[in-house]
């Protein structure tokens, strides 16, 4: 990247050529900063450098209005965006005849994005999903400011539907009827995110052991390179079914596998094969209840390894303790619920911090109406509402990769349903550390609300 823009500023040319092919490169790595502080200045620099950039107007016709992407090239607030339309290859169709309406996110709509969202989106790999996001700010057509009050519907060019009027979907419209040559721009405070696109589901488990029962052979006969095709013709099946057919992280293992597909074929298969052994063991996954739930908590079941689900808790009583196991929040509730004969129950529930750090522990009472609410010692007795969270479930050990990967997955979700969250995270660990390591379960969760 030093040398990208060594370049641009000795030789703009030269730059142009080096780095007209690691935009998607640039854009994700540039993803990974502080939107603000650095991603946004970088792209600037870099679209100043490419020959996407519009040529200078000519005294003759300065006058004119530019296209749409001249015109949000040359604005200044939609470098993330400019960037986008380049990698998703919109730029010629953008620059047509139209006319078009553009819905226009600025940098910051693309900031406020959960981490890593816009990263994701810019992999080569994901081109037709950063085509079906950016396609649902286009409407065919011109739509002014005069449409957008009263309310209407317009159907965009990815097929989804958004409401017209102070708002365009979940976005605010900061400024409308921005004058371009073919069409018109709105530019608006957050991205529109269309529908989850509906495919049919299969069966992963028949799906796998038919992609090994056929492969395996073909390796141990000494053709790898057959095992490996046929393996990953199953992984990319897989990637590409409906929803149902995987849980999220599995979906994002296998997608993983597949875009660091060793081209080694011995090591692609063994890749593969390793990934379907790691999925159908968080299907078969049975968490292991050690202790009764509180009245009417779901309780966990095969298959929920890996899933986002969103789960509804009824009101329920809990004594937390300020602290960790390892500094004594554990013992001080242990002792609490000694003394008072509460019996122990599943799960244990941890309140993180801004940090993913434990920031209290509580214990649930099997029913809201056992014991007394209030303050005993150090311990606080609560009567704690009716809930909905965004829940993941995972199995293992609790680690701090395993929190930030499950986080992720959650915040993906999350901005898929269209959901706030409401509350701060929790896990609740159902198991002790008497269970073994591959045997214990825990869930990571958020709360939510519709927006």
């Amino acid at each position: 990247m030093v040398t990208y823009l060594f370049f641009y500023l000795h030789n703009g040319d030269l730059a142009s050529k080096l780095c007209r092919n690691n935009l998607s490169q640039f854009c994700v790595w540039a993803s990974l900063f502080p939107m603000k502080h650095i991603a946004i200045p970088l792209c600037r620099l870099l679209l100043r450098a490419l020959a996407f950039a519009p040529a200078p107007a000519s005294a003759s016709d300065a006058h004119l209005p530019r296209d749409l992407v001249s015109t949000a090239v040359n604005d200044g607030r939609f470098e993330v965006l400019a960037a986008a339309l380049n990698q998703a290859d919109l730029v010629d169709t953008l620059r047509g005849k139209g006319p078009f309406t553009v819905f226009a996110p600025t940098d910051e709509a693309f900031a406020a994005l959960p981490a890593n969202a816009v990263a994701d989106l810019l992999r080569p790999e994901n081109k037709a999903a950063l085509q079906r996001v950016l396609t649902a700010h286009v409407v065919a057509g011109r739509v002014p400011a005069s449409a957008l009050l009263p309310a209407a519907a317009v159907k965009t060019l990815s097929g989804a539907s958004f409401d017209l009027g102070l708002r365009v979907g979940g976005a605010n419209v900061i400024q409308a009827d921005v004058a371009c040559a073919n069409g018109i721009i709105h530019v608006i405070d957050a991205v529109l995110l269309p529908p989850a696109e509906t495919k049919e589901a299969v069966d992963a488990v028949a799906v796998i052991h038919t992609a090994i029962e056929k492969g395996a052979p073909i390796f141990n006969a000494g053709d790898p390179a057959g095992c490996a095709a046929i393996y990953l013709a199953a992984a990319k099946r897989l990637v590409g079914a409906g929803r149902d057919t995987l849980s999220d992280l599995a979906r994002r293992d296998m997608a993983t596998t597949i875009e660091h597909a060793p081209t080694d074929p011995t090591k692609l298969a063994w890749a593969l094969r390793e990934t379907f052994d790691r999925t159908l063991e968080d299907l078969a996954f049975q968490p292991s209840m050690e202790a009764p739930l509180p009245v009417g908590f779901p309780k966990p079941k095969a298959g929920d390894v890996g899933r986002v689900v969103v789960k509804s808790y009824p009101k329920y009583r809990a004594a937390r303790a300020e602290g960790s196991r390892q500094n004594g929040g554990f013992w001080t509730l242990f002792q609490h619920i000694k003394k008072n004969k509460v019996e122990m129950t599943a799960p244990v529930e941890m309140t993180m911090d801004k940090d993913m750090r434990m920031a209290n522990m509580a214990f649930l009472y099997e029913a809201p109406d056992q014991g007394s609410a209030g303050t005993q010692g150090r311990v606080q007795v609560l009567d704690l509402d009716r809930i909905e969270v965004l829940s993941i479930g995972m199995r293992g050990r609790r680690t701090d990769s395993d929190l930030k990967t499950a986080k992720a997955l959650v915040e993906k979700r999350r901005m898929e349903l269209g959901l706030t969250a409401v509350g701060p995270w929790r896990v609740f660990g159902y198991n002790s550390p008497m269970v073994a390591a591959d045997r214990q379960y825990w869930e990571l969760q958020v709360p939510v609300e519709k927006e």
